[in-house]
């Protein structure tokens, strides 16, 4: 049987055959019954008894009197007597339903709900998040992986369970308890760990850096089938994936919650219990489980959960979320699929401490039920037996036995011919006479004849080798006992046995006598494999990244960021013409990436290329164009940025060369103006000179040599002067003519690469008119 609720043989009560009714079932008004649906849909109260502390502490002195007379006087009579007196005592003060809760909800001894759980249960999560297309063909991953501190200040919203009730529960309510805790672990590990699709070759996540406690857990549930991919197949496949998620979670509730005496006892609780236990050793099992359910209802006192029930929740939450953690991140990292949800770690949290409460509040009611329930749990490896157990996967058991039978045949078949082969030889000798029979060559073929027939022989069908065993155990096989039954002689005459749940897993064709490879040897080879694989990988990139900084650095100290720039420009346009040459080979190696890299994008592939649309060449002619268009476009802005830059390279080259013809013409009006003055002093020497030649005549040189110096030396005075003035007002106005012209000529120099890009300019040009005519031939 299945455990979920759609395929669990469940019996109604009216159905329940009389052997199977439990004592006093058949009087209603004893037994708490209710069906699975009303109980899931009835409200959470939150309590409708308050416990008197006093009445508490006065009570566990009444219990450990009777310890002290058990373990000291050794009677148990008095034990017992003092024992029920217990069940007399109440604890709790009852009040009405609204104000129990309204107290319970002022109360300060409640922990707060964190504001993070109130905006996690209102924000869209794994519960109720609709997948958004993601970009392209990848989904969303998870940036980085999730440690505990991102999820420290996350408190879980505690769920309320329902008082229980005076009587005993009926079989079918435990039926559909068990059902209802599978049903959760199994959607637990199908939107946690169920989410991602893992390929061999591709992914390894035995790689992954776990804790060692879950190597120890798989190898509690589960066991490799070499057939079908061995201990790889366990993570890689998502079902196989899944299922041993559920195995490993319903191993560490047998072990850490149902396997306790009272889940969230008290110290003092759990020392009362272990002593009740030791004194009632040699006691009959059904009168001590008599014994203890009361007792454990004493000390609940009317409460539904124990003191330390959220507590320990929350503890083993957060050991199990630990366990899981590094599976979970690699999951949540890998890019996924456009309409896959990746998962918070904090709802992971929440829905596995939602499990734990539930399987803790069920194993308190197994607890107080003064029947046995008793669980024998699955090893791998183990035989399938069809009255008590049930394949959960059965994919998985068709697939290997499928995989051996072929194996087999092609074996069968391979030593069918071997023998048609030997037999040939052995009958052409024999064919030849005995002599030749009996010769060296005629033994061997005889001896080889028998030596395939004694492997066919052997080779014996895979009904004799194999069987069905267990390779991921996922549920324990469960059965509810009590004492009595309804046949004639008495309630007490026998006992009577009810089978609550089948055992569940998934099956393989396991080859008897076969020794499984030990996982923790597995992780470590391939840990090694993988490191040695990734080092050189490593060493490798490292010396490329080594080499290409240091061939940087030599072109740009030998040719300079000029030439380098125009260089990777060139080579750029080199490699662009390369990859359009390449495209009609990329589209195979395409092909062979998707396949081997399983992206969605490959079925999309490969539908187009099988079964090609209708309008495929249009399809491809306007893509051409677009592309055409788009480099166009692309073209026409470059053009456009390069002539804009040259035009204002220009006008700043013709404004500085205005500047300095203006001031050139401006320094050689001045020039002219000195040179007219020399001019005019000159004129007026000669006038001078004119003058006292005129009025000495021939009788005075002194005089005339007097005037002359008198003349001359005012006028070379004037002349030097003026001269040397304009010699300097030239020089310096030069001067600045030129520099002006300089910085502007050296601005434009320095502008987005004036020559440079003129160059570049007409270079692009010729190297688009190739390019042009390029496009036009694809």
């Amino acid at each position: 049987m299945s455990f979920s609720r759609d395929r669990t043989n469940f019996n109604l009560l009216d159905d329940v055959d009389d052997e199977d009714r439990l004592p006093g079932e058949d009087d209603k008004s004893v037994l708490f019954q209710t069906t699975g649906t009303t109980l899931r849909n009835a409200p959470r109260l939150i309590g409708s008894q308050i416990v008197n502390q006093d009445l508490i502490q006065e009570r566990r002195n009444k219990a450990l009197e009777a310890l002290l007379a058990v373990r000291e006087e050794g009677d148990k009579t008095k034990g017992l007597t003092l024992l029920n007196s217990l069940t007399s005592s109440p604890v709790t003060d009852i009040v009405q339903a609204s104000a129990a809760s309204q107290t319970v909800e002022k109360s300060e001894a409640l922990p707060p709900v964190a504001k993070e759980a109130l905006a996690e249960a209102d924000s869209p999560n794994i519960m109720n998040q609709v997948p958004a297309r993601g970009l392209r063909w990848f989904g969303k991953a998870q940036a980085r992986p999730t440690t505990m501190a991102d999820i420290k200040r996350f408190m879980p919203l505690q769920l309320e369970h329902p008082p229980h009730p005076n009587g005993d529960r009926s079989n079918a309510w435990f039926k559909d308890e068990y059902a209802n805790l599978y049903v959760a672990i199994a959607r637990f590990a199908t939107e946690f760990f169920g989410f991602q699709e893992l390929h061999e070759g591709f992914h390894e996540p035995w790689a992954v850096r776990m804790p060692e406690e879950f190597y120890r857990y798989v190898e509690l549930v589960a066991e490799p089938d070499t057939i079908v991919g061995g201990w790889d197949e366990m993570l890689l496949d998502t079902s196989t994936r899944k299922y041993l998620i559920v195995g490993i979670i319903v191993r560490i509730l047998e072990a850490r919650v149902f396997s306790l005496v009272l889940w969230g006892n008290t110290k003092e609780g759990e020392e009362f219990l272990h002593g009740l236990d030791r004194a009632l050793l040699d006691s009959e099992g059904y009168s001590r489980q008599e014994l203890r359910h009361r007792s454990i209802r004493t000390l609940l006192g009317g409460a539904s959960l124990t003191p330390n029930f959220h507590k320990d929740c929350t503890q083993l939450t957060a050991q199990v979320l630990l366990l899981f953690m590094p599976l979970f991140n690699y999951l949540t990292l890998l890019p996924a699929g456009p309409e896959t949800v990746t998962p918070k770690a904090t709802a992971l949290y929440q829905a596995l401490h939602n499990i734990f409460s539930s399987a803790a509040y069920l194993s308190i009611c197994i607890r107080i039920s003064p029947t046995i329930i008793h669980t024998v749990s699955l090893l791998p490896g183990t035989a399938y037996k069809p009255d008590e157990h049930t394949s959960i996967l059965q994919n998985s058991w068709t697939l290997s036995k499928t995989v051996v039978q072929n194996n087999w045949n092609r074996d069968h078949e391979g030593l069918e011919i071997q023998r048609a082969e030997a037999e040939g030889y052995v009958i052409g000798y024999r064919n030849a006479g005995d002599r030749r029979l009996e010769s060296n060559a005629g033994l061997r073929a005889l001896r080889r004849l028998q030596d395939v027939q004694k492997k066919l022989a052997d080779h014996k069908p895979p009904g004799f080798t194999h069987e069905a065993a267990v390779k991921i155990a996922i549920w324990p096989v469960t059965k509810r006992y009590w004492a009595g039954n309804s046949k004639p002689g008495g309630d007490m005459d026998g006992q009577s046995v009810f089978n609550v749940t089948n055992a569940g897993a998934v099956f393989y064709y396991k080859e008897k006598g076969r020794a499984v490879e030990p996982l923790l040897d597995f992780v470590a080879e391939k840990k090694k494999k993988l490191g040695g694989r990734y080092e050189k990988v490593k060493d490798l990139l490292a010396v490329l990244a080594l080499l290409s900084l240091g061939a940087f650095m030599v072109l740009l100290c030998v040719v300079g960021w000029a030439a380098l720039i125009a260089w990777l420009t060139s080579f750029i346009a080199a490699i662009t013409e390369s990859l359009r040459e390449s495209v009609v080979r990329g589209r195979e190696t395409v092909s062979s990436a998707y396949e081997y890299s399983g992206s969605p994008g490959y079925d999309w592939f490969e539908r187009r290329r099988e079964q090609p649309i209708p309008d495929y060449h249009t399809a491809y002619s306007n893509a051409k164009e677009g592309v055409k268009e788009g480099f166009h476009k692309g073209a026409s802005k470059a053009e456009d940025f390069a002539g804009d830059a040259y035009e204002r390279v220009t006008a700043k080259a013709k404004d500085g060369y205005d500047a300095y013809a203006t001031r050139k013409s401006q320094a050689e009006d001045i020039l002219d103006n000195a040179a007219s003055k020399a001019k005019s002093a000159g004129r007026r020497y000669e006038k001078t000179t004119d003058k006292v030649r005129e009025a000495a005549g021939s009788s005075g040189e002194k005089i005339a040599s007097e005037a002359k110096s008198a003349a001359g030396g005012p006028a070379e005075k004037i002349t030097s002067k003026a001269k040397s003035a304009a010699r300097l007002t030239a020089e310096r106005f030069t001067s600045r003519v030129k520099n002006a012209a300089g910085g502007a000529y050296g601005r434009t120099s320095r502008g987005p690469g004036a020559r440079a890009t003129i160059k570049a300019t007409k270079k692009r040009t010729k190297g688009e008119a190739y390019t042009r005519e390029g496009m036009r031939n694809l």
